[in-house]
């Protein structure tokens, strides 16, 4: 019984599911971490963090999967020990309440690794980094950008969303049909502004300068 009644919840619950975008998805999460399963899927499922990407908690904690031991709500997720999953999600009586709508997922593949951004003739490397643009570890590197004129950026493909953050000074970071632009006003800089990048496993950034 426990089986068809989280079959027929998952049809329903992925239709209720509205589609989000990834920067929508990044926002909306109170929680973003990532980690390797130690027990599941059934809640509660214990995950080793890994990192803390939004919002900070200890180094393991429980995750409510929305799978039970005789039901499962259909926007439950199922991570199996030893799967490495990103989550996303909040706290909620002392567990970390998540599911396919909220954007957790499984990480199947090894890290794509740090994405390199350029305009122009600059170029820099990102590092890991939490979703407002702080690296996880030591510090950012710079990317210089000329002010008085738009720049494309060059962005790799893996990177789902870029986000400019803390920019002073009338600096801006647009899209459209795929490519990046940033715009710096003449006689200014961009105020130590960071780009973020999703690759979809991680953030990385860069400082601007």
């Amino acid at each position: 019984m426990g089986a068809l009644v989280a079959g027929i919840a998952a049809g329903d619950a992925h239709a209720a599911c509205g589609p989000q975008t990834v920067r929508q998805r990044d926002d909306r999460a109170p929680l973003i971490l990532t980690g390797v399963i130690e027990s599941g899927p059934q809640t509660p499922a214990r995950l080793r963090v890994e990192s803390w990407q939004k919002g900070t908690g200890p180094g393991a904690v429980d995750l409510d999967t929305g799978v039970y031991a005789d039901y499962a709500f259909g926007e439950g997720i199922y991570p199996h020990p030893g799967e490495r999953w990103r989550i996303f999600g909040q706290w909620h009586d002392g567990m970390v309440v998540t599911g396919t709508c909220f954007g957790s997922r499984l990480i199947t593949a090894p890290p794509s690794g740090p994405p390199t951004l350029s305009a122009g003739s600059a170029t820099a490397q990102a590092v890991p980094a939490g979703y407002g643009g702080r690296p996880l570890a030591g510090a950012l590197p710079t990317l210089r950008v000329a002010p008085g004129r738009p720049r494309e950026l060059r962005v790799p493909s893996e990177v789902g969303d870029l986000r400019l953050v803390g920019a002073r000074g009338g600096a801006k970071l647009t899209r459209k049909k795929g490519r990046w632009t940033l715009h710096v006003p003449a006689g200014d800089r961009p105020g130590g502004g960071r780009l973020v990048a999703d690759t979809g496993d991680a953030f990385y950034a860069v400082r601007l300068g």
